[in-house]
């Protein structure tokens, strides 16, 4: 076993164990006789009684989706960092970068909430504060960065979750 499936394995079968909701799912689906939640859940693999080993399959489980969050980190990292190597090092990138940030504020000007437009609300945040002292690198880091968890993001959910029920079902007694 690996240190990460060393490391994962107590933690998921601790979680299974202490947990009073899982204590409530188990209870649950042995009063209705069927298992509970989506297959691939901790719900369902808590009441379903065709596992062979329900803390192997937490701990498997939870390995494949550490490392999908670890892929989705480096999909977020990397393209910050190109966007940040772009916009430091290409003027064509940081002017495009520029007119980016521009179009974004004059669109956030044009929508409002009570009395205050959003761009006057946001600008007045003290995060929006921070944001805008940082040199134009760090910003398109941030902002590619962020753009790349909202559109890859549920994607590598989607498939972790698939992943999840297809584990489950690898382990089930046919």
């Amino acid at each position: 076993m690996t240190t990460i499936g060393k490391t994962i394995a107590p933690v998921a079968a601790g979680t299974m164990v202490a947990g009073v909701p899982g204590g409530v799912v188990i209870a649950t689906a042995k009063a209705a006789n069927k298992t509970i939640g989506a297959p691939g859940s901790l719900a369902h693999v808590l009441t379903n009684d065709k596992l062979d080993k329900k803390g192997s399959v937490l701990a498997e489980q939870t390995k494949e989706g550490v490392k999908d969050t670890l892929k989705l980190g480096g999909i977020v990292a990397g393209t910050g960092a190109a966007a940040a190597a772009a916009v430091a090092k290409l003027p064509k990138a940081n002017a495009l970068f520029n007119g980016l940030k521009d179009k974004v504020s004059n669109l956030l000007g044009k929508f409002s909430y009570g009395n205050q437009s959003i761009k006057d609300l946001i600008k007045n945040t003290k995060i929006f504060q921070k944001f805008n002292t940082l040199p134009n690198p760090a910003k398109a880091a941030i902002a590619v960065g962020a753009a790349a968890l909202a559109l890859v993001g549920p994607l590598i959910s989607l498939v972790s979750s698939a992943k999840a029920g297809y584990i489950e079902g690898q382990h089930e007694v046919k």
